[in-house]
């Protein structure tokens, strides 16, 4: 049975009424993992049982807590090979196209394509997109499908649609793409993210293309997180500086990887970060310039 691992400091609360609220009593494996015995207690009292909580000893507090913590989980909590899901404290939606229709999408190759798209495209098509899906059947029919495509490919790192609109996801399967952190299924093999850098999604995704040359994302699966939140990794005010310096440390690191994009939230401009390529024939390339010597002068 595929375990769930739930990073989550100091709001039980929104652990309750969000992530835990779309789990329910599956009977499914998972775990809460917290910063040390305070956070234990504070998990305790607000009525998630002990035996699903795992304390860890990684400071928390730091801009780059989650991305150890994380680092913890794969080195110390889940076994080397398996398969886990991770997902956020504060999942607020969970959408999938129906299972009966994961073996369609848009075939450019047949004679009839203004057909297939006028389909794709439809109103009626489109509805599918956000039609919601319970943790059961996430687990029991999506999981398992994810994986045996990530396994034919050779990813070990799979994520969803990293926005709803519909218009983005019409090709079912991607091989290049940004893995969001809310909601992932991850094979543990021993990859880890920088563990100075706090987008640690940015920094996973990264890893892992650098390792394998892909990652798998579904873009008939669609889940939403609130971001900047209090507690947690923080608002917007208090990251925009930690995150600069991690963007840099980034791009450095990654070369020719990602775009640096200004986004604005709330009136509030902060950097983000885009990926250049979107086929594993460009990351190919790219996976060559990185292992080419460098001067002893860069």
């Amino acid at each position: 049975m595929i375990t769930t691992y739930i990073p989550s400091f100091n709001r039980p609360e929104l652990l309750l009424a969000r992530t835990l609220s779309w789990i329910g009593d599956t009977g499914y494996k998972w775990y809460v993992i917290v910063h040390g015995d305070e956070q234990y207690r504070l998990y305790r009292q607000a009525g998630i049982p002990g035996k699903r909580l795992i304390a860890t000893s990684i400071p928390s507090g730091l801009p780059n807590s989650l991305t150890l913590q994380n680092n913890h989980t794969h080195a110390h909590i889940a076994d080397t090979g398996d398969w886990f899901v991770h997902i956020d404290d504060d999942l607020k939606l969970a959408t999938s196209m129906p299972i009966k229709y994961y073996d369609w999408e848009v075939d450019q190759k047949v004679e009839d394509l203004k057909a297939n798209w006028d389909r794709a495209f439809s109103l009626e098509w489109r509805k599918n997109y956000a039609l919601p899906i319970t943790f059961a059947s996430f687990m029991e029919e999506v999981v398992p499908l994810c994986i045996a495509q990530a396994e034919m490919r050779g990813a070990n790192l799979i994520g969803h649609a990293v926005g709803s609109n519909y218009y983005f996801r019409s090709k079912h399967w991607r091989d290049v793409g940004y893995v969001c952190g809310g909601l992932r299924i991850i094979r543990n093999t021993g990859v880890k993210r920088v563990a100075d850098i706090t987008i640690e999604d940015a920094a996973f995704t990264a890893a892992h293309l650098q390792h394998y040359g892909r990652v798998l994302l579904n873009n008939y699966m669609y889940f939403g997180f609130d971001i900047f939140q209090p507690d947690g990794q923080g608002t917007l005010e208090e990251r925009i500086s930690p995150r600069a310096v991690s963007i840099e440390r980034l791009v450095a690191l990654y070369p020719g990887l990602w775009r640096v994009k200004v986004k604005k939230l709330k009136g509030i401009a902060y950097d983000n970060v885009q990926l250049r390529y979107y086929s594993t024939k460009q990351i190919a390339k790219w996976r060559e310039e990185m292992r080419k010597p460098k001067p002893w002068f860069e």
